[in-house]
């Protein structure tokens, strides 16, 4: 008895080094998550820890009273580990399949989220005097990133070396925005034109 005491204590003390190591990596992927591949990393971690803990917790108990207590009507709490193996494989695959679906409708192109639109939409207003207005932002999922599109209205009288370099300024510094993949700008002089008259419209 003693010695099935001594081996339980060992594994467990071995499992908790483990559990103890997955957290550390678990925190060093959370302060350096910046792209979807660091965030799966991030997520595996954390499921690591978390079906640590709950393997820990419920072998735990259910070893610590079937060694020491080793009375007959305890003998049923030998279920409690696999019923803790259970309850983390549905966690597990619930976690994953948030991210499948997310990542899923990233590269659908999703619309971006309002705030980072409203980001867009400042960087641009505020990069030249000359800009007179936005007419159009758009901002779409680019797997991870975003493909964003811009159209500034510029001044009909103006100069088209001008024009063009306000435009490939403020195409390179939305590119510099974090998450902007690729940015595309469009210079008009009005806006009294519906921004889809310009494509053609697949029928």
């Amino acid at each position: 008895m003693v010695r099935t005491a001594v081996d339980f204590l060992t594994k467990q003390g071995i499992s908790y080094s483990f559990a103890v190591t997955k957290i550390g990596l678990w925190v060093v992927c959370v302060k350096f998550e910046r792209s979807a591949a660091v965030r799966a990393l991030t997520v595996d971690q954390r499921n690591d820890v978390f079906s640590n803990m709950v393997s820990l917790l419920f072998s735990g108990i259910a070893g610590r009273l079937l060694i020491f207590l080793i009375l007959e009507r305890f003998r049923d709490l030998k279920y409690l580990d696999p019923v803790g193996a259970i309850l983390i494989g549905f966690y597990i695959l619930y976690s994953w399949y948030q991210i499948g679906a997310e990542q899923t409708r990233n590269l659908a192109g999703h619309t971006a989220d309002p705030r980072f639109i409203q980001k867009i939409a400042f960087v641009s207003l505020n990069h030249h005097a000359a800009i007179e207005r936005l007419d159009t932002i758009r901002a779409f999922h680019f797997g991870s990133h975003f493909l964003v599109e811009v159209d500034i209205v510029l001044p009909m009288g103006m100069r088209l070396k001008e024009a063009h370099d306000i435009g490939e300024t403020l195409q390179k510094k939305l590119e510099r925005v974090e998450h902007v993949e690729r940015a595309f700008v469009h210079l008009d002089y009005e806006f009294s034109h519906h921004p889809e008259s310009e494509h053609k419209i697949a029928n």
